[in-house]
């Protein structure tokens, strides 16, 4: 089931650089959606309430320091990237379009929102210096925390620094399911300590991901992380069904961008698709779901 975020405009839009310390508060920092007419998509789907896994899912107990949101000069746009070392104590992200930023709080480990059009270009238009700075004493458990609970925690910014409500609408999508093989899985526990060398003399340390060229290095990934990461540049969102829940190092052939086809041929040195990469480690893609539901029993 997709579930499809409404953004309303905010009624005070306010740009002003912050300097507090902002605790998050879990279900009181969303708006549970009213009632409404049938969605503009499908005249069978209708508004449903938060539940706990999605937009009030309860966020680290983390604060910052200082949340800054300042107009860029114009003309001046980022890379759409984030910045966030997994070492450090900030997220960022320069020169970007609120879009940008919705777009990071509300995509999970499923991509749990997509966003529909309701005739708010303001999102798309402008571009925003941001930053979140940790406070001192939650730098060590900020390090710490996945990708899915920085998510969260960006999603109450947002809600006290722009004060955005989000309706949520049922909706049902193709997805891909990682699942391990017949044989097992052929993975390399990340252990503490760990480097990796890749190729052009670059070394991973930690939890990190490198490229080089078309392919991905991913050292201490889980592959719930790595289903989330699959899902931003395949062409449908990819669920984890492996079971697998330690920290693995490996790499897979991966071509940048989304809507990525991952049986399409990667121009490398071994010229394997994605989801032959993931043959040799001994995953795969299992069934997808229809958008009416059912299951085809296909590999991918």
């Amino acid at each position: 089931m997709r579930r499809v975020a409404r953004i309303v405009r905010p009624s005070h839009f306010a740009l002003a650089a912050l300097a507090c310390s902002l605790a998050f508060c879990g279900a009181a920092c969303a708006q549970e959606p009213s009632a409404s007419p049938s969605h503009p998509d499908g005249p069978n789907v209708t508004p449903t309430a938060v539940n706990r896994v999605g937009l009030d899912a309860v966020p680290a107990n983390i604060h910052f320091d200082v949340v800054s949101f300042k107009p860029c000069p114009a003309g001046k746009e980022g890379s759409t990237k984030v910045d966030q070392p997994l070492d450090g104590d900030y997220l960022a992200y320069h020169c970007e379009t609120v879009y940008r930023l919705i777009y990071f709080a509300y995509n999970g480990v499923v991509k749990d929102y997509d966003f529909v059009d309701n005739d708010a270009p303001w999102i798309y238009a402008d571009h925003y210096e941001f930053i979140a700075k940790v406070a001192p004493e939650d730098i060590p458990a900020w390090q710490k925390l996945d990708l899915t609970g920085r998510r969260i925690l960006i999603r109450g910014v947002l809600a006290a620094t722009l004060k955005l409500k989000v309706s949520l609408y049922n909706m049902t999508q193709p997805v891909y399911l990682l699942t391990v093989a017949k044989g097992g899985a052929k993975l390399k526990p990340y252990k503490d300590g760990d480097q990796t060398k890749m190729p052009d003399g670059r070394t991973l340390m930690g939890r990190e991901v490198g490229w080089v060229g078309l392919v991905a290095y991913f050292q201490d990934f889980t592959m719930s992380q790595l289903a989330q990461l699959l899902g931003t540049h395949l062409d449908r969102n990819v669920v984890d069904r492996s079971g697998l829940t330690a920290p693995y190092t490996f790499s897979i052939p991966l071509a940048f961008g989304g809507d990525n086809d991952p049986n399409a041929h990667i121009p490398t040195q071994d010229d394997l698709s994605t989801a032959e990469g993931l043959a040799d480690l001994g995953l795969r893609f299992g069934d997808r779901q229809t958008p009416d539901g059912q299951t085809l029993n296909r590999p991918y």
